[in-house]
């Protein structure tokens, strides 16, 4: 029998707050070797970036602007 665990993070508000602890779980789960690219929504952008700063050369990022 196989067995394969998935880890899950759960925040109880929304917000800029979390970022990173959102990038610490998606860093974590790219380390598993099966996901090449990761979709960011960012409202001003700065998220986006800090994705992509650090996760350059793991997976591609892409940032989508969420306008309120």
């Amino acid at each position: 029998m196989v067995k394969k665990e998935k880890f899950t993070v759960y925040f109880t508000e929304p917000g800029p707050e979390n970022t990173d602890e959102v990038l610490k779980a998606v860093a974590r789960r790219i380390e598993e070797g099966d996901i090449k690219t990761v979709v960011v929504a960012s409202t001003s952008g700065k998220s986006g970036v800090k994705f992509a700063r650090a996760l350059k050369g793991k997976a591609k990022v892409i940032a989508v602007c969420m306008k309120r």
